[in-house]
């Protein structure tokens, strides 16, 4: 037979349950994914957050992984500085190695704040080129199969690398590779050098009457050299410009004047009335025209020896925006393969479907496709990943492997980095049997052999 309850003792059971309840809500909080390893270099790894939540300078976090086949403990890491929403958190103690795609959870979290709006970013200022042959003139100048203009050529594009050939009849094909860099004038001074006269063979001899005597024994003839290299032109580089005698000859017509006239992604010349010639081997081309506030769809054209066409472009007027923001300050946008500028950007721009990369140093290329729709603005929010490259090291079982200073592990390591450039150690004994710089890049691999040690496996 149950005795009664006394009238406390369910109060106080209560109370313990309770208290009980408090001390597990840390490691039950704990246990909660607010975001993931993306990247690590060093003693500093990258946290990726979830969109709802954001945290504080100086707040600790676990990092889990998987122990034994269970979930468990990695590292302690601690908030430092934070970039859109991913945090570059510092080790403060580790058990196993860190690898991006583990989760991590925080000690306090806040609520994420709003979004941070899109501003204005100027485009990049243009750089301008020049080109000049000392010692001839009027030589013609090419770039990607279109006749760019004769020297002394001048040209204003936007900060690229670009390659440029140089060519006159008499003269070999100079190739001219420059950087062409904001609001500065890069030039470039060549001297063409004349094309080798043909090597000529020696005459054949002339035939002997037959005669009756034995012919007299001849000393043997001497081993012909090889011939001199030769300096004329590769014929398997598409990159030099051939004859001007099969030139195709392409004509736009623009609806509106002062219009820049781009092929492959050149600028080649402005269209001062609305229209305009240009010569260009045969081949396909991209073609567009740009001006400020207004928009005309590209084109692609094919082009025949000797051959003349025309195309037309209708300018519309520019009212719609496209908005580009990315959790990294300042990657470079291209919107079909021209660059306009820098995150955060509001590009004023025509309705229509479009090609948006966004590219920064370190991490991988984002593309997307954006559908401008009439008087609106179509945003365009782009979260970036770390480009990432594996380092693989083979060391004695007992030898430390160091990065940056920081121990990595005992014996044969496989170790995933951010791009950039680490200092790998191997000590043995207290001695260092292997140091080495290693520039880590996208999708790179690297191997590194202590001596006396086997290659390392990639695993």
């Amino acid at each position: 037979m149950s005795r009664p309850v006394p009238p406390g003792a369910l109060a106080r059971t209560l109370v313990l349950l309770l208290i009980g309840a408090a001390s597990l809500a840390p490691a039950a909080l704990a246990q909660r994914v607010h975001g993931r390893v993306v990247g690590i270099r060093g003693n500093a790894v990258q946290v990726r957050l979830s969109p709802s939540v954001d945290v504080r300078p100086g707040v600790r976090g676990t990092i889990y992984g998987t122990v034994r086949g269970r979930q468990g403990i990695i590292a302690r890491i601690e908030s430092a500085r934070k970039v859109g929403n991913t945090w570059t958190c510092t080790i403060t103690r580790s058990a196993l190695r860190v690898q991006p795609g583990h989760t991590v959870a925080f000690t306090a979290t806040v609520p994420a704040g709003p979004a941070r709006s899109a501003v204005p970013v100027r485009p990049p200022e243009p750089g301008t080129i020049v080109i000049d042959a000392q010692n001839v003139s009027d030589a013609l100048v090419t770039s990607g199969g279109v006749r760019m203009g004769r020297t002394e050529y001048s040209q204003r594009f936007s900060p690229r690398n670009a390659t440029f050939y140089v060519q006159k009849d008499g003269f070999q094909t100079e190739r001219v590779v420059v950087d062409i860099l904001e609001g500065q004038t890069t030039r470039r001074d060549l001297t063409l050098r004349a094309t080798p006269p043909p090597r000529t063979e020696p005459a054949a001899p002339e035939p002997q009457p037959p005669s009756d005597e034995p012919p007299a024994e001849q000393a043997p003839l001497p081993t012909p050299l090889p011939p001199p290299p030769s300096h004329a032109e590769p014929e398997h580089d598409p990159g030099f410009p051939p004859s001007t005698a099969t030139d195709a000859t392409l004509t736009v017509y623009v609806n509106e004047p002062d219009v820049d006239l781009v092929i492959n992604g050149l600028p080649i010349r402005r269209l001062r009335d609305g229209q305009g010639a240009v010569q260009v081997i045969p081949g396909a081309y991209d073609v567009v025209v740009y001006k400020g506030g207004y928009y005309a769809r590209p084109q692609r054209i094919t082009l025949g020896a000797n051959e003349e066409q025309a195309l037309r472009f209708d300018l519309i007027e520019a009212r719609s925006l496209i908005s580009v923001t990315s959790d990294i300050v300042g990657a470079r946008v291209k919107l079909s393969g021209v660059e306009v500028g820098a995150t955060p950007l509001i590009l004023p721009y025509a309705p229509g479907r479009f090609e948006v990369s966004v590219e920064a140093e370190g991490y991988r290329p984002v593309t997307e496709f954006l559908v401008v729709e009439p008087d609106s603005t179509a945003e365009l929010v782009v979260g970036m990943e770390p480009a990432l490259g594996w380092v693989f090291v083979g060391a004695s079982p007992d030898a430390e492997v160091r990065v940056d200073g920081v121990f990595v592990g005992r014996g044969e390591q496989s170790i995933q980095l951010m791009a950039g450039r680490y200092a790998v150690e191997v000590r043995e004994a207290g001695e260092t049997v292997l140091q080495r710089a290693v520039d880590v890049h996208g999708g790179s691999e690297e191997s590194l052999v202590a001596p006396g040690a086997a290659p390392p496996r990639r695993f």
